[in-house]
């Protein structure tokens, strides 16, 4: 297994995936302090020593206090993830992506090893993942699957709190997650990703516009799944073109997901600024009276020209600002010809 601390190497200077300061590689190791002398016994795993110095950065993303921090830290995370997979990924340290020490070396449409269900939190692990280990012929571990990683984690977020960040009791669902692991939990998540709504005492819990980035994400994510479905029932000489094809598409896989939240985001910041009311008519500034004119009676009929003085600027309607809708057209499954 390769160490964190290679990894981050690596990474540095990515934006929204944490970066490393300083580090030791190897300050010690566990089979130096047995004395087992040049004679290492069978089975005995040797551990070394590391010391890694990261960049401090804010709380985790279940400390937060509003629906937008949750959108963009989650934006930011997936757009780190793709400057890792692809570069070229729009910046942002709104979320960092930690902890590499389960990482693997990754390149799109490249023969890697099968996934392996055994590595992961259960809670947020892809539904393929959690499967590969009943499957015949498992399908390598893709950018696809730490895509679908996020959305549990959104998931986890809206059964688990309110949209202050309150923790509330958790849904019924995602005590089944809890519950068990392997083959079952896929099948929960797949039936979850193919047909399951949030519960009505769910969704009340957060804005429209919070809830329409769960689902629009979810479209993103259903015909991915079934689509993994087909090739797992192939072997992997008979499934290699159309595989290959499918991750070559990361590039727009990961432009639909950051496009989703971009405007789930733009969304909440509207709903905001009418909230606010900071969304006002232009009022027209009261011309002075010169105080060397003498005082005109008022008729109450009509004003008299001098109180519309030339300087006076023409009143102008406010605009009403368009609302941001979600985008419902994510739901296509990726084009298999690579074209």
């Amino acid at each position: 297994m390769i160490s964190e601390h290679v990894y981050l190497r690596e990474a540095a200077g990515v934006a929204g995936v944490v970066q490393m300061v300083s580090c030791e590689p190897d300050r010690g190791q566990t089979k130096d302090l047995r004395s087992f002398g040049d004679e290492i016994p069978t089975g005995f795993q040797n551990r070394v020593e590391t010391r890694v110095v990261l960049k401090h950065y804010g709380p985790p993303i279940m400390k937060f206090t509003s629906p937008k921090q949750v959108l963009c830290a989650l934006r930011d995370a997936i757009a780190g993830h793709m400057a890792l997979v692809k570069k070229g990924a729009e910046p942002g340290n709104r979320g960092i992506l930690i902890d590499f020490d389960m990482a693997i070396h990754y390149k799109a449409g490249s023969a890697d090893p099968p996934a392996n269900w055994r590595i992961g939190t259960r809670l947020y692990q892809s539904a393929m993942v959690l499967s590969s280990g009943g499957d015949s012929h498992p399908l390598p571990h893709s950018h696809l699957d730490d895509i679908e990683s996020f959305f549990y984690v959104l998931t986890d977020i809206i059964h688990a709190y309110d949209h202050d960040g309150v923790l509330q009791s958790l849904g019924s669902e995602l005590k089944l997650w809890n519950r068990y692991d392997g083959h079952l939990l896929g099948e929960l998540k797949r039936v979850f990703l193919i047909e399951k709504p949030l519960p009505k005492s769910i969704s009340s819990r957060w804005p429209k516009a919070f809830i329409d980035v769960f689902y629009a994400f979810r479209d993103f994510l259903r015909p991915i799944a079934l689509q993994k479905l087909i090739f797992t029932d192939e072997t992997p000489e008979e499934r290699t073109e159309d595989w290959r094809a499918f991750m070559l598409c990361a590039d727009d896989h990961y432009d639909s997901v950051l496009r989703l939240f971009d405007e789930g985001i733009a969304a909440l910041e509207m709903a905001e600024v009418e909230e606010l009311g900071t969304v006002k008519p232009v009022s027209s500034p009261t011309p002075a009276t010169p105080m060397s004119q003498p005082h005109t009676p008022r008729t109450f009929l009509k004003r008299s020209s001098e109180e519309y003085p030339d300087s006076q600027p023409a009143l102008k309607r406010p605009r009403t600002p368009r609302p941001v809708r979600i985008r419902r057209d994510l739901c296509s499954p990726p084009d298999l010809s690579g074209s």
